[in-house]
């Protein structure tokens, strides 16, 4: 029997290794997916969490199985809320709108500048503007998003120059440079949209990644813009993944600050 028990011990430090080793693979090994790297190490804690209760039990039973509640409950409502989140934000992640719905302004939201090369998920997004700017050309573009470390030089004139090497007049392009978040991006937005057009009623377009479109909608509506969302795919899954996980806290983290 207690042989049994021992055996059972090993497999609960055997588990937190293997998945203490797919968290040093997905932080060093691999470039951008910090997130899973995170996921991999909380449950390897939870896994120890278990493991350390089971040894409480020789010595104070009670106190494990009390730990051992709290420990179960805590995760159960955790990965409810978890999936509640991730549930509204893959429904949000798609548009019923034809592709060549027409606005007068659409919004790309900037992501990392690699010097003055958009990163993948900013490539992304400048593609689906292309292919949006191409089939509507009465459409003008706002490209938004500043200056961050490593980056030579804005990320709206990064976009600006992607965009114009692939086609796209200067005259349809505007550069809102200054905004280093998402809150940011919509409300200088906002402010330059009512510059330009002052209370004109606008048919304004959002292009995000697929992952970020529900928290960037209703960042938008907070920012006095109600907007039509258009998603860019993220062409790779398991960056798609690490993504759509990262964002359930990224949308905790603007419901409870607001940013």
């Amino acid at each position: 029997m207690r042989e049994k028990l021992q055996l059972r011990y090993w497999r609960h430090l055997v588990l937190a290794a293997v998945l203490l080793g797919f968290a040093a693979f997905f932080r060093f090994a691999l470039r951008g997916y910090s997130t899973l790297a995170l996921v991999c190490f909380a449950a390897a804690c939870v896994v120890l969490a278990y493991y350390g209760l089971k040894h409480l039990a020789e010595k104070n039973p009670a106190l494990s199985r009390r730990g051992n509640q709290i420990l179960s409950y805590a995760l159960v409502l955790f990965l409810l809320a978890f999936g509640v989140t991730e549930g509204a934000i893959v429904g949000d992640a798609h548009t019923k709108l034809p592709e060549d719905y027409p606005v007068d302004y659409v919004i790309v939201l900037g992501a990392g500048v690699n010097g003055r090369t958009p990163s993948m998920i900013l490539t992304w997004r400048l593609e689906r503007a292309l292919a949006y700017l191409q089939a509507c050309p009465e459409a003008v573009c706002i490209v938004s998003g500043g200056q961050g470390p490593g980056e030579d030089i804005p990320e709206a004139e990064c976009m600006a120059l992607w965009l114009k090497a692939r086609g796209v007049s200067e005259d349809r392009i505007l550069q809102e440079d200054q905004s280093t978040s998402t809150s940011e991006n919509l409300r200088n937005t906002q402010a330059l949209l009512t510059e330009l057009e002052g209370d004109r009623e606008l048919r304004i377009g959002l292009i995000t990644s697929e992952f970020h479109l529900l928290r960037a909608k209703l960042t938008a509506s907070r920012a006095g813009l109600e907007v039509y969302g258009f998603p860019a795919r993220t062409a790779f899954l398991g960056l798609r993944v690490n993504y759509y996980i990262r964002e359930v806290f990224g949308l905790w983290y603007y419901v409870l600050a607001g940013k």
